[in-house]
């Protein structure tokens, strides 16, 4: 192992500790508000892209889990939960899933076009694929953030790739006061997959 793979796998190893130490006032948001608000836009086989330490599998059943970070996959592993390591290309056939959803994923990435085509490719026709994303004071929280997407930039990117927006919500409620103080405010978008 090279010397950027190890420091890549520490990176991992520590973002991976990062995401365990959660609080339980932010896994009370989880389980109590977001995810039900989630769960309820999404429809049968579920993949949960960038699924993390498994809290959202957890939550809901008939949901597949994948991650670049081989430390959180092992994780959910085992607690039970199917969960695979992608690198680069999934592990799906094309049209597998009913819906898909991408919570905190997506401005982590510098260039979204290969899981954005993934994520057509995999999801049925009329599927859908839920994204959520920071507002300013989340986006500006966390240093490992690369792209800020407003909710017209988000819409444009996503849209670009053969979804249509079907659906925009803020998290946990719309608040222009929240949304430039709360680091966990998010905006949320449902597009179908033409």
């Amino acid at each position: 192992m090279d010397k950027n793979e190890l420091e890549s796998k520490e990176l991992k190893a520590e973002y991976h500790h990062y995401l365990l130490k959660q609080s339980w006032r932010g896994d009370f948001y989880r389980q109590v508000w977001l995810y039900p608000r989630i769960n309820s836009r999404l429809k049968g086989k579920t993949l949960d892209i960038g699924c993390g330490t498994g809290s959202f599998l957890s939550y809901r059943k008939n949901t597949v889990g994948i991650d670049v970070n081989e430390f959180n996959v092992n994780y959910c592993k085992e607690l039970g939960f199917e969960a695979y390591f992608v690198p680069e290309k999934w592990p799906f056939e094309e049209n597998t899933f009913d819906s898909a959803i991408m919570d905190n994923v997506l401005e982590h990435i510098s260039e979204p076009s290969e899981i954005l085509r993934e994520s057509h490719r995999v999801l049925k026709k009329d599927g859908y694929l839920m994204i959520g994303v920071p507002a300013p004071a989340g986006y500006n929280w966390d240093h490992d953030h690369k792209v800020f997407y407003s909710e017209k930039k988000l819409r444009e990117t996503v849209e670009t790739f053969g979804f249509k927006q079907i659906e925009h919500f803020h998290m946990p409620l719309k608040s222009k006061f929240l949304e430039l103080r709360m680091k966990q405010y998010c905006y949320f978008s449902v597009f179908a997959k033409l």
